[in-house]
């Protein structure tokens, strides 16, 4: 700690294991009641200022996390999942999970990620995106629906059935923005559904050109 300048600057070169999240952001940020778990963090990070604001808007440098049965509160990101699939489970207002991990950069009063990775039962997202401490969100995840879920709910799935992957897995586009208050989500069937049209077309004249090559041979 610095404190010749006017502003205080701090250094924080830290690794700690059994963080409450939640008291960590509550005193840091202006994200309180959003995330909690409990964490594994190493920071590496510089700052300077002589309150909240200060300190957020000149902190810069990078922090990789990962936490333990945790839950975003309020944010109905897996119901969102669930309802544009056609499932009539997890309607809950909260995310929980098992498992949340990211490397981020800090900087300009926002942390960017391109590693996310959430694990919650039998979805896995995947994703990249960045997170304001004024609260605003822009991310997008890649939801991943194991095989075994995948095929347990093909019945209700439809159509959607048709849009696993050679491993048998779903894997839907979800676009989340908003702020962590007030989260907007797009689930992206239609995307995969083009997709899947595509490769089945491209499949089609595949097939099509071989049986020409066959003839003329």
């Amino acid at each position: 700690m610095d404190l010749n300048p006017a502003a205080p600057v701090y250094t924080i070169k830290s690794s700690i294991t059994g963080l409450d999240v939640n008291r960590a952001l509550s005193a840091t940020t202006s994200n309180k009641d959003f995330l909690f778990g409990t964490a594994s963090l190493t920071t590496n990070v510089k700052g300077s200022g002589s309150a909240a604001p200060a300190i957020e808007r000149s902190l810069a440098g990078t922090a990789k996390f990962q936490l333990a049965n945790g839950m975003i509160k309020n944010f109905p990101l897996l119901a969102a999942v669930n309802q544009a699939l056609g499932i009539t489970g997890g309607t809950s207002k909260d995310t929980k999970f098992e498992s949340l991990s990211a490397s981020a950069t800090i900087g300009g009063g926002k942390a960017r990620t391109n590693d996310l990775l959430l694990k919650a039962g039998e979805l896995t997202m995947t994703g990249a995106g960045q997170m304001g401490f004024d609260q605003s969100l822009d991310f997008k995840l890649r939801t991943i629906v194991s095989a075994a879920k995948s095929q347990q709910l093909l019945a209700r799935l439809g159509p959607l059935g048709r849009l696993r992957n050679a491993q048998g897995e779903l894997a839907i586009p979800v676009t989340v923005t908003g702020t962590t208050t007030a989260p907007k989500y797009s689930v992206d069937v239609g995307t995969v559904a083009k997709k899947e049209a595509k490769e089945q077309l491209q499949k089609g004249i595949e097939k099509g050109l071989m049986k020409l090559f066959k003839k003329d041979s």
